[in-house]
């Protein structure tokens, strides 16, 4: 559901972006948890805003480093029904 939240606040352009640019770089990635921070970081620096508090409202392990790293970024206010319905699970405590 997070990419589908993706595509519809952003567009189908920025995603296939990040997918192009995941592409011409080609990041060496070792573990699940480098490419989530990964993905999480190109995408929030693409589109200009932090996405830390939707993937951790989907559970998504998210390292202090990158939450650090994108603290300049405006905090993306996406909300839905998923969102609404658990609230409490959006929260403005990174």
């Amino acid at each position: 559901m997070i990419y589908a939240q993706l595509i519809r606040e952003y567009g189908w352009d920025s995603y296939k972006a990040g997918f192009r640019k995941y592409e011409e770089t080609k990041p060496i990635l070792n573990s699940n948890q480098e490419k989530i921070d990964y993905w999480i970081t190109m995408f929030s620096r693409q589109v200009g805003c932090n996405f830390i508090l939707l993937f951790k409202f989907w559970r998504f392990p998210v390292s202090q480093s990158i939450t650090d790293n994108l603290n300049d970024l405006g905090i993306s206010s996406t909300s839905d029904i998923f969102i609404d319905h658990a609230s409490e699970r959006y929260n403005l405590s990174i």
